[in-house]
């Protein structure tokens, strides 16, 4: 089967390596590497290896600050 992606593409922090079939070899922007399936990458459920998770929830939590004062004026 042909997948639409490739090596040197990027999904999120992500950087295709290679691939073996639908298991794409990917490293992330601080250097761990990962075997990841394709439907995974390209469903956005995996943007990282982890590094970025905090820099997620801060952006989500001061969304939800921002959303809640607003409806409070």
């Amino acid at each position: 089967k042909e997948y639409d992606l490739k090596p040197g593409d990027n999904v999120g922090y992500w950087t295709i390596i290679s691939n073996d079939g639908d298991k794409f070899r990917c490293r992330c922007i601080c250097g761990a590497e990962r075997v990841i399936k394709h439907n995974i990458l390209k469903s956005g459920r995996s943007l990282s290896c982890g590094c970025r998770r905090s820099d997620h929830q801060i952006k989500e939590q001061n969304r939800g600050k921002t959303a809640s004062t607003k409806a409070e004026h």
